[in-house]
């Protein structure tokens, strides 16, 4: 956080001002400086942890540290469990844990709803169980075209594995595909982090990337500028200039 301070303002202040060539010490005592809180840091941990979906490790230094969590812990290991279950194809059981997790959530997110149940459905006609899938499509499918006529094209394309006696191997057989779960999984993990007002990525990384932004901007300025070696994460990890 303070390496992130001290080379935005590097980044911003005017090279007749003394920033063009910096020495080390000067950018360590700049670092020093900075107003950096511990509990910023330890905010910062924690939300990698829960973002990260380390459940046990979250919960244990919230406890150490004292933090009242943005997310609820018990929501990190559920959304692992819900990821694994989309994954292996098991929508019924990763709609059941969002559920028990906070009803709210589909409810916030219909179109997420939406493609748990198309996928579903792929899921029973891939089976070849031809009446089945029509009866799940009326009854549980439908409804959600009726409130959004937009959704219409997907319900289709699901129906279109009908058609073929080997799903997979279809026109649509992507729709059943190992890719189809992975993309349905991310979508129903940024929409559970949504609904808790958490960004998908770690504030960690968020910071990274900007530190090297950052970076490329000064070398871009010619500045002698001083680049975080992020193999030691550490001050002595600072390289200036063409070290």
């Amino acid at each position: 956080l303070a390496q992130v301070r001290a080379a935005s303002a590097m980044e911003s202040a005017d090279e007749d001002e003394g920033w063009a060539n910096v020495s080390r010490e000067e950018w360590l005592r700049k670092l020093d400086c900075a107003d950096l809180f511990e509990s910023d840091i330890h905010n910062v941990v924690l939300n990698y942890l829960a973002v990260q979906g380390f459940q046990d490790a979250a919960e244990a230094f919230a406890a150490e540290a004292q933090l009242q969590p943005e997310v609820p812990l018990d929501s990190v290991g559920r959304r692992a469990a819900i990821r694994q279950s989309v994954l292996a194809g098991d929508v019924q059981g990763a709609i059941s844990i969002l559920q028990a997790l906070d009803g709210s959530i589909l409810l916030s997110f219909p179109e997420v709803h939406f493609r748990l149940r198309q996928q579903q459905l792929c899921k029973i006609i891939a089976d070849g169980e031809v009446e089945r899938a029509i009866e799940f499509a009326r009854q549980v499918v439908l409804p959600f075209v009726d409130e959004n006529p937009a959704m219409l094209p997907q319900l289709e394309h699901a129906m279109g594995l009908l058609a073929f006696r080997e799903a997979s191997n279809s026109a649509f057989g992507e729709t059943v595909s190992a890719v189809a779960r992975e993309e349905l999984a991310d979508e129903v993990d940024e929409a559970i982090l949504r609904f808790y007002d958490v960004q998908k990525e770690a504030t960690l990384e968020n910071i990274l990337k900007h530190i090297k932004h950052v970076e490329a901007a000064l070398v871009e300025k010619a500045c002698t500028a001083p680049r975080l070696d992020f193999s030691t994460a550490s001050q002595a990890g600072i390289a200036f200039g063409g070290d």
